[in-house]
């Protein structure tokens, strides 16, 4: 594991842990079926999550750096989000573009998002990639407080598609070697990612949680998830369940993280689903080695 991520997740789990291991010092098998028992509900909190990703296809996510673009935020704010949103970024190993760069990464704070949303639509096209017209119309009617969505690209597993097939048509061909069910000869990358959150919908909630939800929803793909999913603590109930939403990332939140870019490029999401409740039971356990 990764060493920034792995002292975020220890960190979690030092007020609960150590009173746990102390009921159970007398009892080791206590602590194992505690162990096992979190890393089974992190796994099936991790398949809510990304509930709208195709089992089927590697799971998508950037490979170009970050560059970062923040709007409809108070001026005093703005450079402690970003920084906040970029480091959850490079814990995740991703890169962090320089400064100029053109942005692939937006956090729009609105006054009215879905009338926003619709304007943005018509202005900037390329922000929605390919989503057709009933897709989006989908998305705009479901909620009002925070809206969330990729732009993702099919490629070679090792290389961009060849743009001639030698036909003289200008078919992409992939010529990656990879081959099998498990091992797909493709990647799915994510050229953009807007999350819109509502303005009116932030009353109560910290600079930090908002940059540390923003996180989720920008770098991995992520759906709403309802109250009672949440078996673990989340900060991806900070809208739904906003009460009891944690300070910021929790164990779990950072295991989703590491899982979606720990696995190999073409790796079906399963295989993420299954590393963060690896990652959560071995952070119960106090050790950060592969079972």
């Amino acid at each position: 594991m990764k060493a920034s991520y792995a002292l975020l997740i220890a960190s979690a789990l030092v007020s609960t842990s150590v009173g746990a291991q102390e009921q159970a010092a007398g009892n080791p098998d206590i602590i194992v079926k505690g162990e096992r028992e979190a890393g089974k509900a992190a796994r099936a909190l991790a398949r809510e999550v990304g509930a709208n990703i195709d089992l089927l296809r590697p799971i998508p996510r950037f490979n170009d750096p970050l560059c970062l673009d923040v709007s409809g935020l108070k001026e005093e704010y703005l450079e402690g989000f970003a920084n906040r949103v970029n480091e959850n970024a490079r814990r995740a190993d991703i890169r962090i573009a320089h400064a100029g760069c053109e942005p692939n990464a937006m956090v729009i704070f609105a006054e009215h998002s879905r009338r926003q949303i619709v304007a943005l639509r018509k202005r900037n096209r390329f922000l929605f990639g390919d989503m057709p017209r009933y897709l989006f119309n989908q998305m705009i009617a479901s909620r009002d407080q925070v809206y969330a969505w990729q732009v993702n690209e099919v490629t070679g597993l090792d290389m961009p598609f060849d743009g001639n097939s030698g036909f003289g048509n200008g078919t992409p061909v992939n010529r990656s070697l990879a081959v099998g069910r498990l091992n797909p000869p493709i990647r799915i990358v994510t050229r953009s990612s807007v999350v819109v959150i509502e303005k009116g919908q932030t009353a109560a909630k910290t600079p930090e949680q908002l940059a540390d939800y923003a996180t989720m929803r920008l770098i991995a793909p992520t759906a709403e998830i309802p109250v009672e999913a949440a078996r673990v603590p989340t900060i991806m109930t900070l809208f739904s369940d906003p009460e009891n939403a944690p300070d910021g990332l929790t164990t779990f939140d950072a295991a989703y993280l590491d899982s979606v870019y720990r696995i190999r490029p073409n790796g079906p999401p399963g295989f993420a689903f299954v590393k963060t409740g690896q990652l959560v039971a071995q952070a119960e356990a106090g050790t950060d080695k592969l079972p």
